[in-house]
């Protein structure tokens, strides 16, 4: 009997693909472990891998399944495999030879390529250069168009006290570098050329830093058809330059002074304000204002909610905020600014400064 068109095969499942995979890894390593021992890190060497097959292949398909559709199969292989194997692995035509396997086995067919990843966005950090705290973090991510699922903190970790491990807590990918001039910027220019060939699903970036060479990066990124942001700081000031139309915005979060609910409640409540400018005190409904938000600052209000970790439920949030009075009208839910406030209440917010009025 002839066989069947590999386009016709039908696709493994994903839990049956990310065994294989596993096996494959394996293998491999119980393979350099026997005839390579010095590609395996010391710690290591005298493992007995060849005796917890199961184990190893469990838990490795574990974490496939967990961070799949957070990144490339290969960026996680190789994060995984930093723990186990030394950089002569890396730069070996037997790493090489394991990536193109997995490849040609798995993902050649289009429709099976990453498992139907939605569009993702990608930050960039010269940690050298600028601290990012997460709430400062969680601002940024309500400029994207797309959901930040990968996040890479480039640096020499050695003179950063413990920014390592905070970042590491946020979901980093920890790249270190040697001590020395510009390495952070080589690496980090090494490495966001190289992203469209690990995340071809990828289809924005924020790219952090103060220094000036990175700026043939961010040329490259938009050449390649990236949406590509520049982010530089200054104090507690933030510089955001959009590389497709040149336009920069400066908006200030100073330490202690950005609290996510507040920052929401005052944009809804100058919003709601000017909605109901020819009848105050009158409502309006709670998804005619979502819209009006939408049209106005280019971001959904539920994103900005989950973004900046404050659920996703609008009306909820509504409820909780001292400003609003959230009533029920023929069925539906409306909601107006509450009597008591006054237009002094109303202070200046980060997206006066930055988003499109």
């Amino acid at each position: 009997m002839s066989r069947l068109p590999r386009s016709n095969l039908p696709s493994p499942k994903p839990s049956e693909r990310f065994e294989k995979i596993s096996l494959m890894v394996y293998e491999t390593l119980v393979s350099i472990q026997q005839q390579q021992p010095e590609w395996i890190v010391e710690r290591h060497r005298q493992s007995p891998l060849s005796q917890c097959k199961i184990m190893f292949v469990c838990q490795l398909q574990d974490l496939l399944e967990q961070m799949h559709r957070c990144a490339s199969i290969a960026a996680m292989l190789k994060q995984f495999l930093q723990q186990i194997c030394t950089d002569g692995f890396f730069q070996s035509v037997r790493y090489g030879d394991l990536l193109k396997q997995i490849d040609q086995e798995f993902f050649s067919r289009s429709d099976d390529r990453l498992l139907q990843l939605e569009p993702i966005a990608i930050l960039l950090l010269d940690v050298e250069n600028i601290r990012l705290e997460q709430l400062e973090e969680q601002a940024l991510s309500s400029f994207s168009t797309y959901p930040i699922r990968v996040k890479v903190a480039v640096a020499n970790w050695r003179g950063l006290g413990k920014q390592d491990i905070d970042l590491h807590d946020r979901g980093y990918q920890m790249i270190h570098v040697p001590s020395g001039k510009n390495a952070a910027d080589i690496q980090m220019t090494a490495i966001g050329s190289s992203l469209f060939l690990q995340y071809p699903h990828a289809k924005e970036v924020f790219v952090c830093s103060n220094d000036g060479h990175l700026i043939m990066l961010c040329n490259l990124l938009q050449s390649q058809g990236w949406k590509v942001h520049g982010v530089g700081r200054f104090g507690h000031q933030f510089r955001l330059t959009d590389w497709t139309t040149g336009r920069i915005q400066l908006f200030e979060l100073g330490a202690g002074k950005f609290d996510p609910h507040d920052e929401l409640e005052q944009r809804l409540a100058k919003l709601l304000v000017a909605l109901t400018a020819h009848k105050p005190g009158s409502s309006v409904s709670v998804g005619a204002l979502a819209s009006h938000f939408q049209k106005h600052y280019g971001f959904g209000v539920t994103e900005i909610m989950r973004s900046w970790k404050l659920g996703s439920h609008f009306p909820k949030f509504l409820r909780s905020c001292e400003m609003f009075r959230v009533m029920s009208i023929d069925s539906d839910c409306h909601v107006a600014i509450h009597p008591l406030v006054t237009a002094s209440e109303l202070r200046p917010s980060i997206f006066d400064r930055v988003a499109p009025v």
